[in-house]
């Protein structure tokens, strides 16, 4: 198929990349900080959940749009 589309290595362009590389440091840092907003998120929605709100509104069916709205 290569022959046909006049690829020699295939389609994907293997030359020296244009974006700039990041150091070491930097992508720790980057991935740290992605992992403390995920615990972040997941803090909120625990406590959010554990509210006495969260239960009268599940068992009131006003959840039901929520409910909904993940299924589709």
């Amino acid at each position: 198929m290569n022959d046909i589309q006049g690829y020699q290595n295939g389609p994907v362009e293997t030359g020296a990349s244009r974006a700039k590389e990041m150091s070491p440091r930097a992508y720790n840092l980057a991935m740290s900080a992605l992992i403390f907003l995920g615990f972040c998120a997941m803090g909120a929605g625990a406590y959010f959940t554990s509210t006495m709100s969260f239960a009268r509104m599940m068992m009131s069916g006003a959840a039901l749009p929520l409910v909904l709205a993940r299924l589709s």
